[in-house]
């Protein structure tokens, strides 16, 4: 898209994940004018929950949503470029290619990424699925290896097809639940496709809780474990990831054969928070923010440059450290907040205080099966996934045209 000229006020937006693009969607929607500025790494939005369907279908219609299809109509800088440092006390973002943008409001969107614990051996053979890239690295490997071990490629050695078609994935929280269900269910599609006989493919789920989903309450827990045990899922709970090596996986009282290790258990916010002047960094590096989603300074900046405080600097979604940080709706919500925030302080209005939202968990366990939770209200299997369709669809809406929508379900690509 061609640079808009810059007016004032200047909003810029680092990250184009939910946080980033419902921030400007909503600024836009609620009549702002200026200009804004939108930072990304991709020229597309990526829609993670998407990710795991895309390993076991050929139409990925809606895991990728280029930036050009959400701002078509509208005065938007987009900058497709790597961030390399931020100054919130000037509000200035500096990029890869030397670019140089000052706001006169910051909105730090840069979401999360994979931890690996520092664990031997991990970040080089695991396979993640944190993008659109991973699922599709992990999808061809999978049927690559079928393809080698198929009926036609004359391998009769079932010792090395157990462990070629050993499907391991460390990690019990809804990444991993959604994937364990989801390649339960397309391996023995595969198996049959490539003429293999299924029970030379396992599955199976290794977490170091007592049992799946662990912030959960145990009821649901011990639902979905059944679901994926009725699919042929083995969990193993209580269990530490030692070390990686070759093709075995070291746990703590066993090892277990496999070329392929599935990565969900860790998560962080962006290395780069960390590298801002003067940020405070609570669990799983994510910004300490006060009461109006602003960055708390750390003691030893203070003593440096006084007690003067950032105004119009925003965290929101994965990077901040609020109660329910890490999941898309929490970002949704801050990218709400911190809109309003901006249009009220450019009005000269008095500006809310931040108040965190419970949650409602709606988590797939394999096609056409989910699970909804809120508050007291369970919903498994059909309906849920009904359910998890009509908020997907919502939250499309909530950022393209409805005929853009329409044309994401029924033209796929």
């Amino acid at each position: 898209m061609n640079a808009p000229q810059i007016t004032s006020p200047h909003v810029i937006i680092v990250g184009a994940g939910f946080g980033g693009v419902s921030t400007a969607r909503t600024l836009l929607d609620q009549g702002f004018i200026g200009t804004i500025t939108l930072i990304s790494r991709e020229p597309f939005f990526s829609y993670y929950p998407g990710l795991h369907s895309m390993l076991s279908s050929t139409t990925h219609h809606h895991v990728q949503i280029p930036l050009g299809d959400i701002f078509s109509r509208d005065n938007i800088h987009t900058i497709i470029d790597t961030v390399t440092h931020i100054d919130m006390m000037t509000k200035t973002v500096t990029l890869e290619s030397g670019t140089v943008c000052q706001g006169d409001f910051l909105v730090i969107a840069l979401g999360s990424e994979t931890e690996y614990f520092n664990i031997n051996g991990l970040s080089e053979l695991a396979f993640g699925l944190k993008s659109y890239q991973e699922a599709n690295i992990l999808r061809n490997h999978i049927i690559g290896l079928f393809e080698q071990y198929s009926a036609e490629s004359k391998n009769d050695d079932n010792a090395e097809k157990l462990v070629g078609l050993h499907f391991t994935i460390v990690g019990g929280g809804p990444s991993g639940v959604d994937l364990a269900g989801e390649l339960a269910v397309w391996t023995k599609k595969l198996a049959t496709l490539f003429h293999i006989n299924s029970s030379l493919v396992t599955i199976d789920i290794i977490d170091t809780n007592s049992r799946l989903l662990s912030m959960l309450p145990e009821s649901v827990s011990t639902h979905v474990e059944s679901h994926l045990r009725s699919l042929g899922v083995n969990i193993f709970t209580n269990r530490n990831l030692i070390r990686e090596s070759g093709w075995t996986l070291y746990l703590d009282d066993m090892k277990i054969g496999t070329k392929t290790l599935i990565w969900t258990a860790g998560v962080r916010a962006s290395s780069l928070l960390s590298t801002i002047p003067g940020i405070s960094l609570g669990k799983k590096g994510r910004v300490i923010v006060d009461e109006y989603l602003q960055p708390v300074i750390n003691s030893e900046y203070t003593e440096q440059v006084g007690t003067v405080k950032p105004t119009g600097v925003y965290v929101i979604g994965d990077g901040a450290d609020t109660p329910f940080s890490g999941l898309a709706q929490t970002a949704i919500y801050d990218a709400h907040y911190a809109s309003r925030s901006i249009q009220r302080t450019i009005d000269k209005r008095l500006v809310e205080l931040y108040k965190p939202k419970s949650v409602a968990y709606n988590i797939g366990a394999g096609p056409h099966w989910s699970l909804f939770v809120w508050g007291p209200i369970r919903i498994y299997g059909l309906i849920a996934h009904w359910l998890r369709s009509v908020i997907d669809i919502a939250f499309f809406l909530s950022i393209l045209q409805p005929s853009k929508v329409w044309k994401l379900y029924m033209h796929k690509k």
